[in-house]
């Protein structure tokens, strides 16, 4: 579907033109179904190219000019606030990604929390604003946006707000809490990477060792060459050199860390403890 909002109009206009053959070609006694399945999905279009489709736009650049036309438009953004608080919300919601994108927390941050007051708490404006309160470090607020905006929260949104929402209580001490989620997470997207990830770091703060070694084995089985699960694995078996050595080669073998990067040295110095081992 449409990137930005003048790319609206081309679905709108195409759909309207296969409405009008669809109609010229359907047998007489079919042509009110046609008619009224065609107008319906016309609709939908229509309101699609009237809304001017913000929601639709990804790229924060194209979402940035589509703000700008909206304040100039209303004539300023006290009174487009006022007018009309679906448009406020997307332009106060671009600023303040915007500001995010560039580590500007605090011009981020009022922009952000204004975008939840204007949607009235909506799942992805609680969201957005979890993601700046991760970034600053606030990882109680965090928990707190985030638990009220699974609630309401999309199915596309759902894997957001685990991994974060995990993380966070991860930060908070908070493992068995941490481990629920990534469970659940792992349950909509059993190939999900980052929660494979998160439950075996869980468990291995919970420290049960034993199965973050059987979760980080199966995210290595899953993806070979993510150095990520690798040296996870190596660090979860350390004291296992036969489980340790091979985890620990492969994350060498496809990491990107620099050569003084402290999961390098811890690498190292797994292989160095082992290969004494296997000396004596």
């Amino acid at each position: 579907l449409p990137l930005a909002d003048r790319w609206l109009y081309v679905p709108s206009i195409g759909y309207s033109v296969c409405v009008a053959w669809m109609i010229s070609v359907t047998p007489a006694r079919l042509a009110r179904v046609a008619v009224s399945g065609g107008l319906a999905l016309a609709f939908v279009f229509g309101v699609m190219t009237w809304s001017r489709g913000p929601v639709f736009a990804n790229d924060l650049s194209m979402m940035e000019e589509t703000a700008q036309d909206f304040v100039a438009d209303a004539g300023g953004l006290e009174v487009l606030v006022s007018e009309d608080s679906s448009r406020a919300y997307h332009v106060m919601t671009t600023h303040g990604l915007l500001a995010l994108e560039r580590n500007d927390i605090e011009a981020a941050s009022p922009l952000l929390r204004r975008a939840v007051d204007i949607s009235g708490r909506s799942p992805r404006a609680l969201i957005n604003l979890a993601s700046l309160e991760l970034i600053r470090g606030d990882h109680s607020a965090v928990v707190l946006l985030l638990t009220e905006a699974i609630q309401e929260a999309g199915e596309r949104d759902h894997q957001a707000v685990y991994m974060n929402l995990g993380e966070a209580l991860m930060h908070l001490g908070r493992t068995e809490e941490a481990e629920r989620i990534y469970r659940r997470a792992l349950s909509v997207d059993s190939d999900n990477l980052d929660a494979i990830l998160g439950l075996g770091r869980a468990l291995l703060q919970g420290e049960r060792s034993d199965e973050a070694i059987v979760v980080f084995r199966d995210g290595v089985v899953r993806a070979p060459s993510d150095p990520r699960l690798a040296i996870n694995l190596g660090y979860a078996c350390r004291d296992d050199c036969s489980c340790a050595v091979p985890a620990m080669t492969r994350y060498e073998a496809h990491t990107t860390d620099s050569p003084n990067h402290r999961r390098r040295q811890v690498a190292r110095e797994v292989l160095s403890r082992c290969s004494v081992r296997i000396e004596e």
